[in-house]
């Protein structure tokens, strides 16, 4: 806040800030520090291959060479499309089966 206060050009805005800080303080919905969305973080790995099985990994080639867009088929399996796409790459220029 002291921050706010010697950097600020609306230090009339200062007080209204505090008295929200107070009342999300008082509810309990002050925001982790290790989070921006105010709920604890959740580790989780970011590769695929140890998130999805041998066989998810095959489908999600196998759907994209069909010709489903990489944002279906990144929906349907909850990545990005650009993790998507990043796997067929890998898999058509290795020729092995998408597990790395």
């Amino acid at each position: 806040m002291e921050v706010l206060r010697a950097y600020s050009n609306r230090s009339d805005l200062l007080e209204q800030l505090r008295k929200v800080v107070a009342e999300l303080s008082e509810r309990g919905l002050r925001r982790s520090a290790r989070s921006r969305r105010g709920v604890e973080a959740v580790s989780r790995s970011h590769r695929l291959h140890d998130r999805f099985s041998r066989e998810d990994l095959q489908a999600m080639v196998d759907l994209y060479r069909e010709g489903a867009t990489s944002e279906q088929v990144a929906e349907k399996f909850g990545v990005s499309s650009r993790s998507v796409r990043r796997l067929a790459n890998r898999v058509a220029h290795s020729g092995r089966p998408p597990v790395y």
